[in-house]
């Protein structure tokens, strides 16, 4: 301690010669080893008067100009120290003294390069134990209202314009054409107008341009385009901006303010780190709001109401109102609502937009619900239901609760209808806390009503509830893998090709093997003649490689998606590759023989349908077909007999089908070389005919009806 009061007796005081009637205020101490000091009503340029640090005890000054008002943030030589401030004559001096005895920082260390770096470790705190909760401000559109609020950031004073108008901007186009031109200070001055008449991107491209002038204030050009970028939403572009900026040499905490504003609009998972960071680095009122907001956004509630009451009591006008807000909506999430009532009560409403004045309205009830026991909660969906029905933030945050309700009570299937509905009004909160809840009671109740053999209701859930936003939180792919089965089995083709693909994009994201997924899709582009997708799909599974079962189906599915182009020669190569001891041989046998046939080569044909017909039923082969084209081969080479027993064999599959009447003498006229059959024996309906029998009676029946209909009258 006595080499610290020696080190600290031999500093010399800062001196700052500020501008008559300026003040200097020094920020209580956040931070071990740091000072933050704001001097009000200074038109004097201190960059030159800070530029030596040297034997004051003060290691580093960091400055912000803030239009008249300064932020100075000073790093100091020895830890247990603070800075006091005091006027002498025309002259205001900066002492670094030691820590008084019992007072302390309010935060240790924090890890501002790695915000900057945005390499932060992410935060967790325990959650209030609240039953039900409100949205999150990054999912709530009364949150998309408050991101409006875009913080102060560092200016160049002296190059901002005193009056905005159009005029001005071609006057200073002119003054910076000029030869020798200040062109850092010109293109400053242009952004810093169309700042000001609320063209936000032309300011955002002045400011970025005067900043890569690479001048004395390109750390304030560059924080003023990162501000006009919040302004305009463009969270990555105002992020980069503000990197530049401290890489100029501008203060660190204002680029940790903008990452952190980033962080709370993109709803980042890093939002109570930044909270932290900013609660401890960045000493002003707007710094203090937004470290707040993301302490509480991250689940740190209770931590977020010091930096909200920091704020709140140095903030006036027009934003007070959204600061005490925020501050209400913190408090709640800490689940103190005996305190969150009196701070909502104490919000002025009537300052507020419309959007946030009825969300206020709304919480009342909200808190009423949260103090009544669960086991009476059904009292409340009434009057949940009533506000779910306001339109905007309400009435999400009024869903949002009802859903909860309702999954509390034990009614999935309201509880889901609420969350889809939800969904439907504002599809983006898919991808945040609601559609993580949507998805995890959808994945229980899904499976429950599959396991119960209730496929149809599973799909028609499925398909009530479904967003392409969702997928990315299935946490078990299973799930999805039965719906899209089940659509393929209920002949939905298209609905599983859908889910098919869904599934396969999440393995590929996930690093899973997605081969199997794409082989079931590969089957359905087959059946639905989706030829070009199921050839693209079997150069896919090739180039990743499969192995031999998987290799003898894509061949037998490549064939086939061949043929129906009319790639015959294609078709029967890939046939020919299905391996000899594969479950699928003889079908692939079946298809060159069926080739055969087609092209009226029956010498090659029969041994193939022969071995197909003695091995019947044969997988992924229609034996109708077989028998058929056996008995036309047996015709056409002279083997009547066995022919004559082929057409029995016909007729037997028919009525093993329960086949009409007429279709078992169809079978049996094949043999006498006919297959015209008496019309009486057409009366049966061809609806209730199945496989080519079926086929052929609705062909015959239109046939006969289209004569019968154009055919001249007898005459009387």
């Amino acid at each position: 301690m006595l080499t610290l009061l020696a080190t600290i007796a031999a500093a010399a005081p800062l001196e700052l010669h500020l501008s008559p009637g300026s003040r200097v205020e020094v920020l209580p101490a956040l931070v071990e080893g740091r000072a933050d000091v704001v001097i009000y009503g200074n038109r004097a340029d201190l960059r030159e008067q800070l530029s030596n640090t040297l034997d004051t005890g003060v290691t580093r000054a960091r400055i912000a100009d803030m239009a008249g008002h300064w932020m100075l943030t000073l790093e100091l030589a020895e830890p247990h120290t603070i800075v006091r401030a005091g006027q002498i004559d025309d002259a205001w001096q900066l002492s670094v003294v030691p820590r008084p005895f019992g007072s302390a920082a309010a935060y240790g260390p924090v890890d501002l390069d790695g915000a900057l770096a945005g390499e932060l470790d992410p935060t967790t705190c325990a959650a209030a134990p609240l039953p039900l909760s409100p949205l999150p401000a990054s999912d709530s559109a009364w949150g998309e209202a408050a991101l409006g609020f875009v913080p102060e950031l560092p200016l160049w004073s002296e190059a901002e314009p005193s009056v905005s108008g159009w005029r001005e901007i071609d006057d200073t186009r002119a003054l910076a054409r000029r030869k020798g031109a200040d062109l850092e200070r010109g293109d400053y001055r242009l952004g810093a107008l169309h700042r000001d008449l609320g063209l936000s991107r032309e300011a955002a491209y002045y400011f970025t341009r005067a900043a890569r002038h690479g001048g004395n204030h390109a750390d304030a050009a560059w924080f003023q385009a990162a501000k006009a970028q919040l302004a305009v939403r463009q969270w990555d572009a105002a992020a980069t901006s503000a990197r530049a900026a401290a890489a100029a040499g501008g203060a660190p905490e204002y680029t940790a303010l903008v990452l952190g504003v980033r962080e709370w609009a993109t709803g980042g998972p890093n939002q109570a780190a930044y909270g932290r960071v900013l609660a401890a680095t960045a000493p002003d009122a707007d710094a203090q709001l937004i470290a707040g907001v993301l302490l509480a956004e991250g689940d740190c509630a209770a931590e977020a109401q010091a930096p909200l009451d920091r704020a709140l009591s140095a903030t006036e006008g027009a934003r007070r109102p959204l600061a005490q807000m925020l501050l209400a909506e913190a408090t709640l999430r800490s689940g103190d609502l005996d305190a969150a009532t009196r701070m909502y009560a104490a919000v002025d409403g009537n300052a507020l937009p419309l959007e946030t004045r009825r969300l206020l309205r709304t919480r009342s009830l909200l808190l009423a619900t949260l103090r009544a026991p669960a086991a009476t909660w059904s009292a409340q969906v009434p009057d949940l239901t009533r506000d779910a029905a306001l339109p905007g933030a309400a009435g999400q945050d009024s869903l949002y609760v009802l859903a909860q309700v309702q999954a509390a009570l034990g009614d999935e299937k309201a509880a889901l209808d609420a969350y889809a509905d939800l969904l439907r009004r504002e599809p983006r909160l898919a991808a945040g806390r609601a559609g993580r809840e949507l998805i995890g009671l959808w994945t229980t109740r899904s499976a429950a009503l599959l396991a119960e053999g209730r496929a149809v209701e599973a799909l028609s859930l499925h398909r009530g509830i479904w967003a392409a936003a969702l997928a990315p939180h299935v946490a078990d792919l299973a799930s999805l893998r039965s719906i899209a089965s089940g659509y393929a089995e209920a002949g939905l083709p298209d609905r599983a090709m859908e889910t098919w693909r869904t599934v396969a994009d999440q393995e590929r994201a996930r690093g899973l093997d997605g081969r199997g997924s794409v082989v079931e899709l590969l089957r359905l582009y087959v059946a639905t003649g989706a030829n070009e997708d199921a050839l693209d799909a079997v150069a896919w599974l090739r180039r990743e490689g499969v192995d031999a079962a998987t290799k003898d189906t894509v061949a037998l599915l490549e064939g086939d998606a061949a043929l129906q182009t009319r790639e015959t020669a294609r078709a029967r190569r890939a046939w020919e590759t299905v391996g000899p001891r594969s479950s699928l041989r003889m079908a692939a046998i079946t298809r060159i023989a069926l080739l055969d046939a087609a092209d009226g080569d029956c010498a090659n044909a029969l041994p193939g349908l022969d071995a197909a017909a003695a091995a019947a039923p044969v997988p992924e082969v229609n034996d109708e077909v077989v028998h058929e084209a056996r008995f036309r081969c047996m015709i056409a080479t002279g083997r009547d007999p066995e022919a004559a027993s082929e057409a029995r064999t016909l007729a037997g599959l028919a009525a093993s089908d329960r086949a009409a009447s007429w279709q078992t003498w169809r079978a049996s006229r094949l043999a006498k070389g006919t297959a015209t059959p008496p019309p009486a024996m057409l009366t049966d309906s061809a609806a209730k005919t199945p496989g080519i029998w079926g086929a052929l009676a609705a062909e015959e029946t239109r046939h006969q009806r289209f004569v019968a209909a154009h055919s001249p009258k007898a005459k009387p």
